[in-house]
């Protein structure tokens, strides 16, 4: 009933209404009244004790956060949903306190204003006294009862106001404290899943690029519940540096933030990198309406699924894996729209890319000699940062490209957490985007899509440029429906016959939580890919 009373919309009239005819079905007036004043005296005592933290000195802020923590958890246990993580309760505060704080100033008059509303909540409990001693055991007295007929109008109307009072007090405590989580933002992310989105300052604006396409198909589209909170937490001093990288990426970003890094606590940080392993790559946990955390990173999955991952918990992971909907060859390709529309326009899409200029010639040639014959429409896609190297065909925006191979990295981490504990090499799409994850390193390399076919042929360039060549000698004896099929068990027969197809690959994962894939096998050999600390430059480019 808190929850309906302080909700957006609702003003104090109809809140006061609400509170009197729900409770009237229940409970006595005396008992409804002490209800209502018990429930606000906890919410409004948890809130002036959160302001007092926030604006006392650092040598009081950890006795006031102790008796903070006992009042909310008083209040926890009365709503019936104690907590039983101890570890969890001592985040919810260190959380509590900071985003609280990025909301919260004191006024300009120090807290002069303060008066009007203490005034009002001192006239409630006068009130409130006269109310309880006329209400009480009134069967019994005579005397009382008929005092009671002759002011039952005044009480009435006295209980409304003071209902009034409370409800017109709880909408000053802007930030009350939660059921189970002592999480708060705004009152507009009420009942919503949050989708914190922690980096540093040094976060690419290809990510937050991505990430607000998702987020901007889910607003226009999808209209799923969820918002994303953007947590920014600063490594060093505060510099004019920092404060132009945090105004930059901010307008980049049309969701909430919190409104200064400095206002996160130590104690928070603390826990966000020890807990939730942030560590510089940026992560995104998933807080359900309940304060609960569903998910401590979710990125993988919006960089994958976007909002149908929704309401993003590893059951929807799974689920999304397993549906009959989900195929590999479409989550590898339907990174762009533009290819899903060729695939439905009856197009093969070839992806290829390496920095061999000599094999990228022949092979675009040969694959559009033998297509045309075949009477195949093709389109051939140039997938790597060296834009000018193939000027041929389509060549993907340099955000694409990485957003391809990050995409990559997201499908591999999502696949090993979601069935492995291991890599056991007995999955075949793990198997299959290591494999597509090993080309970035490759020379040369290709994959076709083709409409068909729910598979794709993908191979070292010696490989493939090899089977196309080969095609003219028998794509005669095959029919084109046919051709894609027949094309990938030949590319299999050449990789397990070729020196090339038997070497070891490279596997480079942009993530800096060790476990988040413990081993992997070659995709190759099968042998255990061995693990090697990789020191790369942190400098972030300027907006492409």
């Amino acid at each position: 009933m808190v929850e309906r009373v302080i909700s957006p919309g609702m003003d104090e009239h109809t809140s006061t209404l609400f509170f009197l005819e729900t409770l009237e079905r229940r409970y006595y007036l005396n008992s409804a009244l002490a209800l209502i004043l018990t429930t606000f005296a906890i919410e409004h005592g948890a809130w002036l004790l959160a302001l007092i933290s926030i604006f006392a000195d650092s040598s009081e802020q950890e006795d006031i956060n102790m008796v903070l923590k006992r009042v909310v958890s008083l209040t926890i246990n009365y709503r019936g949903k104690a907590k039983t993580d101890a570890a969890d309760c001592e985040t919810g505060f260190c959380i509590y306190i900071s985003l609280l704080s990025s909301t919260v100033r004191m006024p300009s008059d120090g807290w002069k204003s303060m008066e009007s509303l203490y005034n009002l909540i001192r006239a409630m409990l006068e009130v409130s006294e006269v109310i309880r001693f006329l209400l009480i055991d009134r069967s019994c007295k005579s005397i009382l009862r008929s005092l009671m007929d002759e002011f039952e109008d005044l009480v009435c109307l006295s209980l409304y106001w003071i209902v009034y009072g409370v409800t017109a007090c709880s909408s000053q405590c802007n930030a009350l404290p939660e059921k189970r989580v002592g999480f708060i933002v705004s009152t507009t992310l009420r009942d919503k899943m949050l989708l914190l989105l922690i980096s540093g300052l040094d976060i690419s604006s290809n990510e937050v690029l991505f990430l607000r396409d998702t987020y901007i198909e889910s607003k226009t589209s999808v209209q799923q519940d969820y918002e994303i909170v953007w947590v920014p937490i600063l490594s060093g001093q505060w510099t004019t540096s920092s404060e132009e990288k945090c105004a930059k990426l901010s307008e980049m970003m049309p969701w909430y933030m919190i409104e200064h890094p400095n206002f996160i606590s130590k104690k928070t940080r603390k826990f966000i990198r020890h807990v939730w392993k942030f560590k510089r790559r940026p992560i995104m946990v998933a807080i359900d309406k309940n304060g609960d955390v569903v998910c401590r990173n979710v990125i993988h999955m919006m960089y994958i699924w976007g909002s149908k991952a929704f309401p993003f918990t590893p059951l929807r992971e799974r689920t999304l894996w397993n549906s009959a909907e989900t195929r590999l060859d479409s989550l590898v390709f339907d990174f762009d729209p533009n290819m899903s529309r060729m695939v439905e326009d009856g197009k093969w899409v070839i992806l290829y890319g390496g920095n061999d200029v000599e094999w990228s010639r022949k092979f675009t040639t040969q694959v559009r000699k033998v297509l045309s014959v075949a009477c195949i429409l093709v389109e051939m896609i140039y997938v790597e940062e060296n834009r000018e190297l193939e000027p041929q065909s389509y060549s993907l925006y340099l955000r694409k490209v990485r957003y391809f191979w990050t995409r990559l990295e997201s499908l591999l981490i999502s696949r090993y957490q979601s069935f492995s504990v291991g890599d056991s090499g007995t999955d075949p799409i793990l198997g299959e985007v290591k494999k597509m994850l090993s080309y970035k390193f490759a020379e040369t390399w290709a994959c076709i899509r083709t409409p068909s076919s729910d598979s794709m042929v993908h191979g070292l360039g010696d490989v493939m440029l090899q089977g196309f060549i080969e095609f003219e000698m028998w794509e005669q004896d095959v029919q084109t429906k046919e051709f894609a099929k027949e094309f990938q068990n030949h590319i299999e027969l050449m990789t397990r016959g070729s020196a090339s197809g038997h070497a070891c690959r490279r596997i480079v994962l942009h993530t800096d939580v060790r476990d988040a894939v413990e081993s992997l096998k070659c995709p190759s050999c099968d042998h255990s890919i061995e693990k090697k600390i990789r020191y790369g430059c942190c400098h972030i480019d300027e907006l492409e």
